[in-house]
C-alpha cells in the first residue's frame, strides 16, 4: 500500500514508490497487460519518453486510474506526485462508452501536446500526427518512420477511420538495416531496458523469461497480421538480456 511517509529526496520517494508497484505487479493476477504500462511509467520518469498512456483501461494493479468524474482517481494522482509526473484524462472521441483514456508526462507541455495528439488520431489517421506521437512516446525517428512505411498501405486504406487500439509500443519498429535497427536499440530498447532493471527488478525479470518473451513474438502476427516484421523480434529481447 502506497503511503505519504516523512519527507524523503524526490529519488527516493521514487524509487519507493516504484518498489511497492512492483511487488504489488508479481501478485496482481493479469500483471501482463498491466507490466506495460509500469514499464512505461519507469520510461517517462527516468526520460526516455518524454509521456505515455495507459493501455491497460481502467487501473493499473488495482489502483482506478479514473474517479467518478472521469478525473484521474486519488491512487493515481498519489503515485503520480510522489514520481513527480501529471496526468491528464480524456474521453475518446471514437466511443463515448469507453473509460477515459490517462496520459502521463513529466511537464504540462508534452502532457497535452500527447492528449491532443491522440485526439486527432482518434479521429483521423495521418502521418504528421503519428510522427507527433511517436516522438512524444519516446521513439527515435528511425523507428516511427518504420512503423509509419509498415502501416502505410493499411492507413491509406482506413483513411478517415479512428485508431483506437493504437498503444504505447505501436511505434516499435526495426529498420531492415544493421544501422537503423542499432540506432534504436541505443535510443530506445536499451535506456528503457536500463531503468525497468533498476526501477522494477521483480517485473523486469518475469517480463524477461524465455517463455514470455516467446509468447511476445508469438503474438506479433495475431495483434498486426497484415504486418510482416522485416526483423524477428526474438533479436530485441534476446539483445535487452545479454
Amino acid at each position: 500500500m502506497l503511503t505519504d511517509t516523512n519527507i524523503k529526496t524526490p529519488e527516493q520517494m521514487a524509487r519507493e514508490t516504484f518498489a511497492a508497484l512492483d511487488e504489488e505487479s508479481v501478485h496482481t493476477p493479469m500483471r501482463k497487460r498491466h507490466n506495460s504500462d509500469l514499464v512505461n511509467l519507469v520510461g517517462v520518469y527516468a526520460g526516455v519518453k518524454p509521456a505515455m498512456i495507459f493501455d491497460s483501461g481502467s487501473n493499473l494493479l488495482g489502483h482506478p486510474l479514473t474517479d467518478e468524474t472521469n478525473e484521474a482517481s486519488n491512487d493515481l494522482a498519489l503515485i503520480l506526485q510522489r514520481l513527480g509526473l501529471v496526468a491528464k484524462s480524456v474521453k475518446p472521441s471514437y466511443d463515448i462508452t469507453v473509460a477515459p483514456r490517462v496520459f502521463v508526462a513529466k511537464d504540462l507541455d508534452n502532457l497535452q501536446a500527447l492528449a491532443g495528439a491522440f485526439s486527432r488520431l482518434w479521429q483521423k489517421r495521418d502521418e504528421t500526427t503519428e510522427r507527433d506521437v511517436g516522438a512524444l512516446l519516446g521513439f527515435p525517428q528511425e523507428s516511427i518512420e518504420q512503423h509509419i512505411k509498415e502501416f502505410r498501405g493499411e492507413a491509406t486504406e482506413r483513411r478517415g477511420v479512428p485508431t483506437p487500439q493504437l498503444q504505447n509500443f505501436a511505434y516499435l519498429a526495426f529498420p531492415p538495416d544493421d544501422k537503423g535497427y542499432q540506432i534504436v536499440l541505443d535510443k530506445y530498447v536499451l535506456p528503457l531496458k536500463s531503468a525497468t532493471e533498476q526501477y522494477i527488478p521483480q517485473t523486469y525479470r518475469i517480463m524477461m523469461k524465455k517463455n514470455f518473451r516467446q509468447k511476445l513474438h508469438d503474438m506479433r502476427d495475431l495483434i498486426f497480421p497484415s504486418v510482416k516484421r522485416t526483423l524477428d523480434m526474438r533479436r530485441i529481447f534476446t539483445k535487452m538480456i545479454e
